[in-house]
This record gives structure tokens, sequence and C-alpha cells, in this order.
């Protein structure tokens, strides 16, 4: 048994159940294949491994696999656990001091500058061994719904991987330009629509391929979205990462602030304290779509219509994790309103806290943050006493139509992989938001 975990823990695997704790168990490579249950149903750990002493924090890679390990124990790809992480997570995850309360979790120094790329370049190199382990040459189809940067983080990850595709479905008109030429400057294995509707509309759509019996035939297909638990499980890494720097530097616990859309990234911060990690309090930082703040309120879940707002990332009007959220506190709600909270922050309070971040004197920071992080950063101004970790979620440059008038017109220079990928030629189709259409127009692709 890894001795990092605490040895009350079972012996064997950690296995994976669908949300409401009924149905067969899983093995982690078939949770990851599977995506939802026969119920369709996501799939949560049927119990988490409990952490007993501080992982390694010297090699990202080295962290992953001590924490990952009980998710793998027994399944096809433990053997590969390490080569897998290796090849993932080949970036820097930096904390930055903004002041003496709060510190900067940059997640953006991935290929595509997001957090997204976390979660898609595990997945991919799980994926990828599958494959080879399955020695088959049939095609596979990754499909991907993306407010915004999840599928520049997919496409990426997947880009010339041999026998994979990759179907992106972004809603027209809400994402930013940059992140827009992000999702259709690939080609080659790539397929990108730009799809007349919302990212609900996305979103519902690659619920429905899923099932359908024609693209099942032609390929075998899967999703990269956060339902995925090979998106999820990876996250938890710097969270990990972050609250154990923390502790050997203030010895207390961390506080975390998230901005919170499709709730991923919630999600992972929520299984990392459940892991053992020294995490106190966690609050979701949302935009004006606002179920997950209206659930906090009033602890009854209705899904809203999703509307534009400057984050457009986390333009989500219901959310996919809060599934997961339900399932772990499930008859300990008042415990998590205790340990956590949601706000949601308009587009002024937006605008007003990048300009308030930008100033170096008084309570700004001296910093440029992207309009997700913006939110983080307001809700943070709500507790000025505390100790916060804010999460940085994607780099500055990708919204440059709402940051450039802040800085007096100027354009945000691209990092230089961003700016590699805008100069090719783009590559996507513009369909309605209708199942159907949708479908043919994948299966000429294919």
């Amino acid at each position: 048994m890894n001795p990092l975990f605490h040895p009350s823990m079972k012996k064997g695997l950690i296995m994976w159940i669908d949300s409401l704790g009924k149905g067969p168990v899983r093995a982690f490579s078939e949770a990851l294949r599977l995506n939802r249950s026969e119920e369709g149903l996501l799939f949560v750990p049927k119990e988490f491994p409990l952490i007993k002493e501080t992982p390694p924090l010297s090699s990202l890679p080295d962290l992953a696999v001590s924490l990952f390990r009980p998710f793998f124990r027994g399944d096809i790809l433990e053997p590969h656990l390490p080569g897998i992480c290796e090849r993932a997570f080949n970036f820097s995850l930096p904390l930055k001091r903004l002041d003496k309360l709060t510190t900067l979790l940059e997640l953006f120094h991935g290929p595509t500058h997001a957090f997204k790329d976390v979660g898609a370049r595990f997945l991919a190199e799980c994926e990828g061994k599958i494959s080879e382990l399955e020695a088959h040459d049939i095609n596979k189809l990754i499909m991907v719904a993306t407010s915004g940067d999840t599928g520049a983080a997919v496409a990426s990850a997947f880009y010339e991987k041999p026998l994979f595709k990759v179907l992106i479905l972004f809603p027209k008109g809400q994402v930013s330009k940059r992140q827009k030429e992000s999702l259709t400057r690939w080609g080659g294995n790539i397929i990108s629509f730009e799809i007349e509707g919302s990212f609900d509309d996305c979103q519902g759509l690659v619920k429905q391929l899923l099932k359908d019996k024609e693209v099942k035939e032609r390929v075998k297909i899967t999703s990269a979205n956060s339902i995925n638990v090979g998106r999820i499980l990876p996250q938890t890494l710097y969270y990990a990462y972050a609250s154990y720097l923390n502790e050997k530097e203030t010895g207390k616990k961390a506080n975390f602030i998230i901005p919170s859309g499709n709730m991923g990234n919630s999600i992972a911060c929520f299984w990392a304290r459940e892991m053992g990690c020294p995490i106190d309090r966690i609050y979701l930082s949302t935009n004006a779509n606002k179920a997950v703040s209206n659930y906090y309120e009033t602890l009854s879940y209705s899904p809203c219509p999703s509307i534009k707002t400057l984050a457009n990332a986390m333009d989500v009007g219901d959310p996919n994790n809060m599934e997961r959220l339900l399932s772990l506190y499930k008859g300990r709600e008042n415990s998590l309103r205790e340990s956590s909270k949601a706000v949601s922050v308009s587009d002024e309070e937006i605008q007003k806290t990048l300009l308030k971040s930008l100033e170096n004197k008084g309570e700004g920071w001296g910093v440029l943050l992207c309009p997700h992080t913006a939110t983080a950063a307001f809700v943070r101004s709500l507790f000025p006493d505390d100790d916060f970790i804010l999460v940085g979620t994607a780099h500055p440059s990708k919204f440059d139509e709402v940051l450039s008038p802040l800085l007096g017109g100027k354009e945000l220079p691209l990092p230089s992989g961003l700016k590699t990928l805008v100069k090719r030629t783009p590559k996507f189709k513009t369909i309605p938001a209708d199942l159907g259409i949708v479908k043919q127009a994948l299966l000429q692709e294919l």
C-alpha cells in the first residue's frame, strides 16, 4: 500500500460509482471510457483515500503519482501512471503573493494558457495509453462542449494523436475573439463547430451524441468535458500542491476562492479536501448566472437559462458538476454551507475589480487579471481580514476586447504558443443547435 495514505484504507482499488451510490462499481479506466453510468449519472469515488503525511512537493509529476496511485491500483493504467504524469504535468503552477493575506495560484502556464490544460493533458495521456494497450485500430472521437477554454486545451492535448478525432462545439458570439481563434485554428484531427445557441445547447448536444447509435456505429466516442473523471481527478493536483505549500509557509489550512462555471474546478477542490489536503474554506465566485449561488441560499437546486457576461467561460445555467457536489453533501447540506459559500458577481463588479487590481496603490495589486479571476478577486474583497488563495484560471491576453479598453486601447500581447496558433488558417463550420443537422455534419467529417 502507498505509505502516503492512511493504513485504515481498504486494500485494493479505489472504485467509482454513480452519484446516487447505485449500480455497478467501476475501475478508473472504465469510468473514464463510459463518462456516465447506464442511468446517465456521473461517476464519483466510492470512498476517498486519506493522506496521512505531507506528500512530495518538489515535482508535480511525483506529487500527482502519490495522490492518484490509490485510484489506479489494480487498473490497467497503474504501471503507466508515472509516465502519464510526467508527460501531462510538464509546466509550472506558480503561487504569486499579492499581499500579506492574498495569493494568486496561476493555472495558465500550460500550452493553451488556461487551467483546463491540467485536466485535458492528463485525460489525453490516459486515453492514448489505453488505446495503445488495447492494440486496436478503431478511431475514437473525443467530444467537448466549450464556453471558451476547454476546447482549445482538449484540441492541444489530442492534436495529431493517431486514432483520435476531437469534436469541439462552441456557442456563436459567446466566446472571446482570441478564444475563438484558439478553437478554430487546428485542422487535422480537430473538428470545430460553431453552434448557433448557448453553451448549455452545446453541452446538451454532446450528451445526445454520446447516446446516438449511428455515431457509435461509426466510431468509439467519449467526452472530454468535466463529466469525465479523467478531467476532474487531475485537477485535485493543484489544490493539493497549493494547500501543502501554504501550510508549510503559514502553518494554517488554505482557503480558496474559485471562479466557477460548470463546477469541475470547484468539485476538484472539494475532493482534495475529502482526501485530507489542508483545506479549510472553499468559496465559489460565479458571474450573473446564479444557479449555484441560489442553491447556497435555498438548498434547493434549479437550473437557470444561461446569460452572457464578461466572464464568458462561466456562462453556464446548469452546471454538470452540481450533481457531484449534491452527491458529496447529501444529508449534510448544512455542513456544506458552514465550510463554503457561493457569491454571484455582476459585470459591473467585474469591471470595477479589474480596474482596482491594476492600481499600484491602496488595495490594488498592480496585476492584470482575466475577467473570470476578477470574480474571485471581488469575492476576496468581501472578506478583507481573512487569508485566501485566488484561483487564476486563464491568461488575461485571451480577453483582449474586455481588458484593452481598461488599458487605454492598448492591445495585449499574446503568449508565444497562442501567437503561433492564431497565425494558422481558421477551419470551422457554423451550425444551428439542432441534433440532426449537427449529427449529419459530424458524420461527413468522419
